[in-house]
């Protein structure tokens, strides 16, 4: 079994487990909600951005895609604009706000935000990395962004330059439905800057503040080689301490696949 045959599971399994809309009942692809969002945590190479926007429907909405290396976010630009999507240039401000503490910081949804100022654009820096992140993955103060739409308009795609343990910077608690997360290193990337469990337990923590009731959190924790079991061990610690009133966790297992195979984790939030 290749490694795309269990991406294309999870992504079957997040379909059937968004089937319905607990809020209204409807089946997600009649209903009439413009409003849906969704945040892929850990933007990679865009293949789950790219199944989000897909996920979206007719009816649109908005997905956050979030990475601390730019090489992931134009690798993910790429296979957003060979999709039919169009880039709006104007939309690239330097965010401001994340100097101050949680309780100062100020909501920002993206285009409507008024607290930004004009940089260069994504791609003047050489790096594959947020000069303003540290080792560990952790913002420092500074993310860069960049806006895309389809066709109709109706669906928006915000890619930011920054840690996800900052999500809740651009969305309120308890309005998006569906949030995803590859833990590990961007595949061709620098194993270095693979997820750690310093910023990745945090940014769970707040994935679960903002999911609605009935919303999914998705998990591809990957291991093996020179990194990421720490960082398994202590997620599925922090998975088993969750209050089962609250939580649905389900951990799938390809159990005969040779090689330390990604665990799939959804977690259903139920109140």
């Amino acid at each position: 079994m290749k490694r795309f045959a269990i991406t294309g599971w999870c992504q079957m399994r997040i379909r059937q487990m968004l089937a319905e809309e607990p809020e209204t009942g409807k089946d997600a692809k009649e209903s009439c909600d413009s409003s849906r969002r969704f945040i892929d945590a850990t933007a990679g190479t865009g293949k789950d951005t790219l199944f989000l926007c897909d996920l979206l429907g007719e009816s649109g909405g908005e997905i956050l895609s979030m990475d601390i290396q730019e090489m992931a976010l134009e690798k993910t630009k790429a296979r957003l604009m060979k999709s039919g999507y169009e880039e709006c240039p104007a939309e690239r401000p330097l965010m401001k706000g994340y100097e101050a503490g949680p309780a100062e910081r100020p909501l920002i949804r993206g285009y409507e935000a008024g607290l930004v100022e004009c940089p260069a654009a994504v791609g003047d820096n050489d790096g594959r990395k947020n000069p303003d992140e540290d080792a560990a993955g952790g913002s420092m103060g500074r993310e860069e962004w960049a806006l895309l739409t389809d066709v109709s308009g109706r669906k928006q795609v915000r890619l930011v330059l920054g840690s996800h343990e900052h999500m809740d910077a651009y969305f309120p608690a308890g309005s998006v439905n569906l949030i995803m997360f590859n833990l590990g290193y961007l595949p061709g990337g620098d194993h270095a800057l693979a997820t750690k469990p310093a910023t990745t337990l945090p940014a769970l923590e707040k994935a679960l503040a903002l999911l609605k009731t009935g919303g999914l959190l998705s998990l591809m924790i990957y291991s093996g080689g020179d990194s990421g079991f720490e960082e398994k061990e202590q997620v599925l610690a922090w998975l088993k301490g969750l209050d089962p009133e609250r939580y649905m966790v389900l951990i799938e297992s390809f159990y005969n696949r040779p090689n330390n195979p990604p665990l799939p984790v959804f977690i259903k939030k139920m109140l």
